[in-house]
């Protein structure tokens, strides 16, 4: 598995990432929080899944964005599932404390939020997610719209056709 973070400065899909829906409204996070957008894409014919992750401040502006392939037939809910903790293991790596995470999953967010261990296939990544929280000192994980969610949706949808992404984190 290979993650590349990449500065939106020369990231050729800046404007995709940076366009609102017009329809719904998004709302920045207060002081120090970093509000972010999480979502998977999978080629199943292929066999892959990309991981979108897109990062903004309380001003809205666009902080980084970041790819992770997670190569397998994944079904869709192990893709989002995967996203979120990818996302969650990059803020401690990065020393982010405080993570408004958003995603358009609501069975995985549902299933991050209960205290209890799922059996199902995602209930091992949901429970390390679960561990990981205590690390932060504030993190929460709720549920958006696809709408709201274009910009992660649509990089990580992206992702499965670009070779050679790289960069490093703005």
């Amino acid at each position: 598995m290979g993650s590349n973070v990449d500065s939106t400065n020369n990231f050729p899909l800046k404007k995709m990432i940076l366009s609102r829906q017009q329809s719904e409204q998004w709302i920045p996070p207060s002081g120090n929080i970093l509000k972010v957008n999480v979502d998977a894409a999978c080629d199943l014919n292929k066999g892959c899944t990309e991981l979108g992750v897109v990062i903004r401040d309380a001003s809205g502006r666009l902080k980084g964005v970041v790819l992770h392939n997670a190569s397998g037939r994944l079904s869709p809910m192990a893709g989002e599932a995967l996203a979120i903790l990818f996302g969650t293991r990059f803020y401690i790596k990065e020393g982010f404390k405080n993570i408004i995470m958003k995603s358009d999953a609501l069975n995985v967010i549902e299933a991050i939020k209960q205290s209890s261990y799922n059996l199902n296939e995602i209930g091992a990544v949901t429970a390390e997610v679960h561990c990981l929280k205590h690390a932060f000192d504030m993190i929460s994980w709720s549920k958006i719209s696809r709408t709201c969610n274009k910009a992660a949706h649509n990089l990580a949808k992206k992702a499965l056709h670009i070779t050679g992404k790289g960069g490093k984190w703005a």
